[in-house]
């Protein structure tokens, strides 16, 4: 296919979304634990992804609605559509609210490797200048509100994401075997259950499907077929996926070491290849950081929006997108972690993604004929919520 045919849309901002801080410390940690064993969860993880997210994208195409609306408007009872309307705003309003904080942390680390900025003092409280900054950066991309904009603005920052664990992962000279075994070979080293549901988790992430659905539904975008919007899935994700394996393989190097997130990774790569690994991973972590903390509110808006029934056209979404990134800022200022809602979180996005998977197979079998499903899809969907249960019951505790 050549390179002008390919139409760039949404999926770019699902990449930014899932590749965050979080994402990445997950990503390290495995490969100091287990070096590259556990590339094809990774690999697995993508590729669930990549469906579920295009079956989302592909019923908002053809129903216009977002995933929350078809959520709400297609549950009869008034009491179930209730319990799905709290739930929805608890995991994706709540929770981005929550990791807000987390996003900006992650864009603040990897900052403070590249350029050291002054800090200054109201009172007895110290701000630091680059908090400032980015805090104004994400609230300005916020506020314009323009889908293609932040469209560029995040594909350019994805790419050199991409590129800079691209690089590191090339640096550490990885063992060609090693790397098609643990792609290709499952393994749990030593039983880590709970690293593998983390690749999982950190990869296959509710709020994606809103904030993709949402931004279909807008057909503000240069997507102008069901084809194009499904090549923009897999290369979109694709990319997430190749950048959690860069992590992994970088992270192998130091395989042993004690290390807790991506930062120290970097610091570990230092005295074997050098000052260069470590600023490759904190520009990595920078971009990580600021690009879910871009998607993470757009997203909690639009969700609000459908959930609240706003029209498209109304700036409450985009104060809703404002609040979440201030609460996460302040949160970063003030060096607060709301433990108690983080755990909400967890547990609303664990309880939603099973219950999103059943919508999705439902809205299949209603759209079968507009989406022109085969039974494969149907089957591969019926088999990926039977995974999510699973999945759900180990992140919740209720499986060993």
């Amino acid at each position: 296919m050549a390179l002008r045919k390919l139409q760039i849309g949404p999926g770019v901002l699902v990449t930014a979304a899932f590749i965050g801080p979080g994402t990445l410390t997950v990503c390290t940690l495995a490969g100091v634990r287990a070096g590259t064993q556990l590339l094809w969860v990774v690999v697995l993880a993508t590729l669930i992804t990549i469906f579920i997210q295009n079956i989302a994208a592909r019923i908002a195409w053809n129903t216009g609605s977002g995933l929350a609306t078809s959520m709400i408007k297609n549950t009869a009872q008034p009491l179930l559509r209730f319990f799905f309307l709290v739930l929805i705003l608890a995991a994706i309003l709540v929770g981005n609210t929550a990791y807000q904080g987390g996003n900006l942390s992650g864009a603040f680390l990897g900052f403070d490797k590249i350029v050291t900025l002054p800090s200054f003092s109201i009172g007895n409280q110290t701000f630091a200048l680059r908090s400032l900054i980015i805090g104004v950066m994400a609230a300005w991309v916020l506020w314009k509100g323009n889908t293609r904009l932040i469209k560029n603005i995040l594909l350019s920052v994805v790419l050199l994401m991409s590129a800079s664990f691209l690089i590191a992962a090339i640096l550490v000279q990885p063992n060609f075997m090693s790397l098609v075994k643990g792609l290709l070979l499952p393994q749990i080293p030593q039983g880590d259950w709970k690293l593998v549901v983390a690749l999982l988790g950190t990869t296959i992430v509710p709020y994606n499907l809103f904030l993709h659905a949402a931004l279909v539904k807008s057909k503000n975008s240069q997507i102008t077929s069901l084809a194009a919007l499904k090549r923009d899935t897999q290369y979109a994700v694709g990319i997430g996926g190749l950048i959690s394996i860069c992590i992994i393989i970088a992270a192998s190097a130091v395989q042993g070491a004690e290390i807790s997130s991506v930062t120290d990774l970097g610091k570990s790569l230092v005295p074997i290849y050098g000052n260069r690994a470590e600023y490759f991973v904190a520009f990595g972590l920078f971009a990580a950081g600021f690009s879910s903390a871009i998607t993470a509110p757009l997203a909690a808006g639009y969700v609000a929006e459908e959930c609240m029934q706003w029209s498209a056209d109304s700036k409450k979404s985009k104060w809703v997108a404002l609040l979440v990134l201030t609460i996460g800022l302040t949160m970063t200022l003030f060096e607060l972690r709301p433990i108690e809602i983080i755990r909400l979180a967890q547990w609303a996005n664990g309880l939603l993604l099973p219950l999103v998977g059943l919508f999705l197979w439902a809205l299949m079998r209603k759209e079968q004929n507009r989406m022109q499903l085969r039974q494969t899809e149907q089957l591969i969907m019926g088999l990926i919520i039977v995974f999510f249960c699973v999945l759900t019951l180990r992140s919740l505790g209720f499986l060993a």
